[in-house]
This record gives structure tokens, sequence and C-alpha cells, in this order.
């Protein structure tokens, strides 16, 4: 308990500190869970990438300092004719997926936008009706390569509302590598060149290893 009150005082003062504006509280603790977890899986979950390579050791994740400018609420467009278009793994296969819509929100005093993608049908009867409502959002920024991972990062967003008008949040302190980042025996979707923003995201997930 001791060590959870200490990790979120620690966030606090680390976001008062780095920039406006102040994360509320409530929101570093859940943060601080949030990451907390995600540490857990990674050290003890079956499916973890570390479990099943051998190869490598985890050594925790590494993260940039909370910002809760980071943080942005979004709207999203669907598309009237969402197409199924190609992109590519990180071993160079094909994958399909819908093209759905975009996600229009503001960073900094800026507008930016990025694509949301769904599952095909043929995805769905493979992994499960459950995950018809859910949308996927990858990306690269200006720190893809240097600070975060070469390939780029994903970043999770609300189920699908029926609501035209919903609010969606998109918290890039939560971004987070594909678990190719970790080791060779994953592949992963490589965001396409429309799924590039023009900003330093210092927020979220930073590479795990130093030499890619």
């Amino acid at each position: 308990m001791k060590s959870v009150c200490a990790s979120v005082v620690f966030l606090i003062v680390l976001s008062a500190c780095h920039r406006q504006p102040a994360a509320p509280p409530e929101y570093l603790a859940a943060l601080s869970a949030h990451r907390a977890t995600v540490d857990s899986t990674m050290r003890s979950d079956p499916s973890s990438p570390f479990l099943r390579d051998s190869s490598i050791q985890f050594t925790g994740i590494k993260w940039f300092p909370p910002d809760y400018a980071f943080r942005a609420e979004a709207r999203l467009h669907r598309y009237p004719d969402p197409s199924e278009i190609v992109t590519r793994g990180t071993k160079g296969e094909e994958r399909h997926v819908i093209r759905y819509g975009i996600l229009t929100f503001t960073l900094q005093q800026r507008e930016f936008r990025l694509n949301v993608y769904k599952f095909t049908e043929a995805e769905l009867k493979q992994r499960g009706e459950g995950l018809r409502s859910y949308l996927m959002v990858w990306f690269t920024d200006l720190t893809t390569g240097k600070e975060t991972y070469p390939v780029g990062r994903y970043v999770e967003i609300d189920l699908e509302s029926p609501d035209s008008t919903h609010i969606y949040v998109i918290d890039f302190n939560k971004a987070y590598n594909p678990y190719c980042a970790y080791t060779s025996h994953y592949s992963c979707a490589v965001p396409t060149r429309d799924d590039v923003l023009d900003l330093a995201i210092n927020a979220g997930e930073k590479k795990y290893h130093d030499d890619h």
C-alpha cells in the first residue's frame, strides 16, 4: 500500500513540474495503477512475450513521465462506406483491415486526425464476435525511432458507441508498444503513412531495447 501511495505522489510531483495542465490526483492514481498492471502482466501473465521468449529478460516497462496535456477528447467520423485495405506486418506479410473512419482531436492547440481501423469479417470469425466494436488506432510521431519504438505505437480508445455524438478519450499516456517491440517472435501491424502525427508525443511507453 505504501509503495502505491508513494508512486501516486511521485506522479503528481512529476506532472506538476513537467507542464500544464496539471493532472487531477485521481487521474494520476488511475494511471499509476494502469502502469502497475501492465508491468505485472508482462512479468507473470502466461501470454507475456517475455515468458514466451526465454532469450529476453523483463526489467520493467519504460514510460515517459505522465503529462495530462497528452490526453485528448476526440470525435469519431465514420466513413459512409468503410473499405477493406491491405497493410503490412513487421515480417512483411499482408494484413487486411477495415479503414473505418477518423478521429479528430486537439493537442497543444493544434488539430490532428488519426485513422481508426476495425477487424474484417474474416478476422472476426477467428477472433470472436465480441471484437466487433473494437476500434484500432496506431501511430508514429516525432519520437518514433528515437525515444520510442521505430515501427510505431498503439493506443486504446473506447469501444465503438452507437451514439454518433459520443466523445472518445485518446490518452497517449497509455500509448503502448506492440509485442514485436520486445521480441522478433511476433509480427505486428505497421502504421501506414497516413497514421503519422507531426508532433513529438512525449507520453506513454518508450522503446524497450536501447539498440533498436
